[in-house]
């Protein structure tokens, strides 16, 4: 998933590991997001099936050092695991401690990152070269709080139809699985338990203008449920809006006005909704979605709103 990976403390110079990938081509290779000592690095291209990486070199050995290591991709698009790792000098250090609060961020290509990455103006159509999760509002989010942060998301899926309705899954379908894209017959088990999840999902189901809205509210409700029924503590905070298209700004209305009868229909004092300023479509949006900076607005809308229902 996108910003998932993994952390690693050791005293010495530099580690490097042995990843695999799918690999499956340009377009759809992946990437990770390198932190050394909590400041990033350039990331690293996977494109072949077994490399071996350098994450970190030249430190000073005689320091205790911490490597985090995130992939910037979804699952859809390509693989990413750890085989190894080694020290090039040193020792091992006993793991980071673990953050007290986990925030989970459910979502569509706007919680992907679609055209996010720092080489996404570069481009001029979709690539996982343009995808970055972690330059949305998640990391921003996480970051203000202290928190670990965990991204389940799939460019063009809604709650009961997807963007022009091309094909399945809808978001039932893939949030119950582990990998629905690369292990689909293996159930989430839902050990790691957030504090809160903010969902942002909706703006694929507005762009078709034959979508039923008492459908849409329908699966809005079972959709809450199914969250709830996995995440029986969690604050549930329903985020739309961002995403304004052009010619369905109407229906991007209906749909987040809909959100909120299915959040009131429910009656569950712990499910909030929030609604995100759309950003400007001439100077915030590439290839029809946002930029990174685009997210800040949201991201701080986000801090304020958590801050307010949990007391953070």
């Amino acid at each position: 998933w996108s910003a998932s990976g993994f952390s690693v403390q050791f005293q010495g110079s530099g580690v490097k590991a042995k990843i695999v990938s799918n690999a499956p081509n340009a377009t759809n290779y992946a990437y990770l997001k390198v932190y050394v000592d909590g400041v990033e690095q350039e990331d690293i291209l996977l494109n072949a099936k077994e490399q071996t990486v350098t994450l970190a070199e030249g430190l000073d050995p005689n320091k205790t050092h911490t490597v985090e290591v995130r992939k910037r991709n979804s699952p859809r698009s390509s693989t990413a695991g750890i085989v190894s790792m080694e020290l090039l000098d040193g020792q091992k250090l006993a793991p980071p401690a673990e953050k007290e609060k986990l925030i989970e961020f459910v979502g569509d290509s706007l919680t992907v990152g679609y055209s996010a990455s720092k080489e996404a103006m570069e481009e001029t159509k979709w690539s996982t070269k343009t995808e970055d999760g972690t330059r949305t509002y998640s990391k921003q989010v996480a970051d203000a709080f202290d928190a670990e942060y965990m991204v389940t998301a799939i460019s063009g899926r809604g709650i009961v139809m997807n963007n022009q309705n091309a094909g399945a899954p809808w978001f039932k379908d893939i949030y119950p699985k582990l990998d629905l894209y690369n292990d689909p017959n293996t159930a989430y088990d839902f050990s790691l338990q957030p504090d809160v999840i903010v969902i942002n999902l909706g703006s694929n189901d507005a762009t078709n203008k034959d979508l039923d809205l008492d459908v849409f509210q329908a699966g809005v409700v079972s959709f809450i449920q199914l969250v709830r029924s996995n995440n029986p503590n969690a604050q549930i905070l329903w985020a739309y809006g961002m995403r304004h298209i052009a010619g369905t700004d109407v229906k991007h209305v209906e749909v987040g006005e809909r959100i909120q009868a299915a959040i009131a229909e429910l009656n569950d004092p712990e499910v909030y909704y929030l609604q995100l300023d759309a950003v400007d479509t001439k100077t915030q949006l590439h290839i029809t979605h946002p930029i990174a900076s685009a997210y800040a607005p949201s991201g701080e809308k986000l801090i304020a709103k958590i801050r307010e229902i949990t007391g953070w």
